[in-house]
């Protein structure tokens, strides 16, 4: 069951991807119809991004939906198969090259060496691409696939500096998204950032109190702004509460903090599937919707909330 699951999420991951590149180069493609700009534009970063973000599996995803948009755009079959097989090369390659280096944290762009890794993922994915397009069968280092190859090769460099790089500090600093790993890469690394505080609460007044002063103390020890800490332990106290009247005596709530470029909160909690952070609006009028308010408290407060849950556990991800 587990591995079925598994396949289920690499396929949605799959498809995602590849309904994004769609959409974002269908409509590049349409106007390089008209001659208004070259075929090697923007989409040429989103292997690398997506690859980067997501694997191997971001990486097949671009190149299902650069093959779809063109066949949309109604290009010669052989040029499309390229094109996506070099989108699938060049991410998988970007997400390669972070790993085989001497890194030991995920992919991120946080510091000058993280910016100077990113830099070698974008010219060595760039430079794959160049050579799928340049040896492709039938055009084998001719002058059209040379000049081809050397397009998208160069704008894949310009565009993911300009637009990729931007995107990824995006992704991973603010919207909080945790990029794929390698698993052998997770056995000789610690998983993720360190995280500052992990507690177990209960349900008990006491507990969750517990967790608040200890919120309390470690942003006083880090200097985090006041305003965020509230944030936060508005966020643990709602959450907490609406969790524990939902799940069985004695059950508990693993929550861990991190303290970054924003504060991260993960809630972890075992059971059926249950999101708090789903709106369910009851009979009888406002008192009995008092749990709503807390859930939009929740929601104005965080900058991201997110529900996820996998073989059994349910996980809230906060970002404030």
């Amino acid at each position: 069951m587990s591995r079925q699951n598994d396949i289920a999420r690499m396929m949605r991951l799959i498809g995602g991807m590849a309904f994004a590149a769609l959409l974002f180069d269908l409509p590049f493609r349409l106007i390089a119809l008209l001659g208004l700009i070259p075929a090697a534009g923007p989409k040429n970063m989103l292997p690398i991004l997506f690859g980067l973000l997501y694997g191997p599996a971001g990486a097949a995803g671009v190149g299902l939906g650069m093959l779809l948009a063109g066949m949309i755009a109604q290009e010669g079959l052989s040029e499309i198969l390229i094109e996506g097989l070099a989108a699938v090369v060049s991410g998988a390659v970007a997400y390669a090259v972070w790993y085989l280096l001497p890194v030991r944290t995920r992919v991120r762009c946080k510091t000058g060496r993280d910016v100077f890794t990113v830099l070698l993922c974008i010219i060595a994915a760039a430079l794959a691409a160049a050579l799928v397009v340049a040896g492709a069968p039938g055009l084998l280092w001719e002058t059209d696939a040379m000049s081809r190859a050397a397009q998208i090769g160069g704008s894949t460099v310009a565009w993911s500096i300009l637009l990729g790089i931007p995107c990824l500090i995006t992704a991973t600093s603010m919207f909080g998204i945790v990029p794929a790993a390698p698993k052998w890469w997770l056995t000789r690394h610690a998983d993720c950032d360190a995280v500052d505080l992990e507690q177990m609460v209960i349900n008990t007044p006491e507990s969750i109190a517990e967790m608040s002063d200890a919120i309390d103390m470690l942003a006083l020890t880090r200097g985090i702004d006041p305003k965020q800490s509230y944030a936060m332990m508005g966020c643990v106290e709602e959450l907490n509460c609406l969790i524990l009247q939902h799940l069985p005596e004695n059950s508990m709530i693993r929550v861990q903090l991190t303290v970054s470029d924003s504060l991260v909160m993960r809630l972890r909690y075992a059971g059926e599937r249950y999101n708090p952070l789903a709106i369910r609006l009851q009979p009888g009028g406002a008192l009995a919707n008092m749990d709503t308010m807390g859930i939009l408290l929740v929601r104005e407060m965080a900058v991201y909330a997110k529900h996820s849950y996998h073989q059994g556990e349910n996980e809230i991800r906060i970002i404030v």
